[in-house]
C-alpha cells in the first residue's frame, strides 16, 4: 500500500508544483500590482504588497517541495515513538516515507491556494481553509503513526 501512495503522492507534488509554476508564468502580467501578502487571524487581509512577493511564496513552496522529497529518502533517519524490530525495519522505513510525502501534498496544496488566493486579490480567508489544512495534517499523523505501528509488529 505505502508504494501506491507514494507514487499517488508523487504525482499530486508533482503536478501541483508544475500547475503553479505555469499559473504564475502565463497570469503574471495580468495580476493587479498591489496584492494581498498577510491575513490576520479573522482570515482579513492586513497587509498589501507588491505583486513580486509572489515569488518569495512560489521560492517557499518550491524549496519545501525539494527539502520534503529529499527527507522521505532517510527514513532510517526520523526519530520514531518507539524501538523498531530489525525484522520489520522496511516496511516502518517505508510507511514513513509515505507519510512524509503525504504531507508533502497537503504542504504543495497549501502553497497552491495561498499563491492562486494571492494572485486573485482574495481579501479573506475563510476559516475552512485553516481547518481543512489542519484536519489534513493530523489525519496524516494519526493514520501513519497507526500503520508505522502495526508495521513494526508485522501486521
Amino acid at each position: 500500500m505505502s508504494k501506491k501512495v507514494k507514487r499517488i503522492s508523487d504525482f499530486l507534488s508533482h503536478t501541483v508544483v508544475v500547475g503553479i509554476l505555469l499559473f504564475i508564468a502565463m497570469y503574471y502580467p495580468s495580476i493587479p500590482d498591489r496584492i494581498p501578502i498577510h491575513y490576520d487571524m479573522y482570515g482579513q487581509c492586513d497587509a498589501m504588497g507588491d505583486k513580486s512577493n509572489l515569488f518569495i511564496v512560489l521560492g517557499i513552496m518550491v524549496g519545501g517541495y525539494i527539502l520534503l522529497g529529499l527527507i522521505s529518502r532517510y527514513p532510517h533517519r526520523f526519530n520514531y515513538p518507539f524501538e523498531i524490530k530489525e525484522a520489520n525495519k522496511l516496511r516502518v522505513y517505508s510507511v514513513a516515507a509515505a507519510m512524509v510525502k503525504a504531507l508533502r501534498v497537503v504542504f504543495m496544496l497549501t502553497f497552491a491556494c495561498i499563491t492562486i488566493f494571492t494572485a486573485l486579490s482574495v481579501r479573506f480567508l475563510t476559516s475552512a481553509f485553516t481547518l481543512t489544512i489542519l484536519i489534513s495534517i493530523t489525519l496524516i499523523l494519526i493514520i501513519g503513526s497507526i500503520c508505522m505501528s502495526k508495521a513494526n509488529k508485522g501486521h
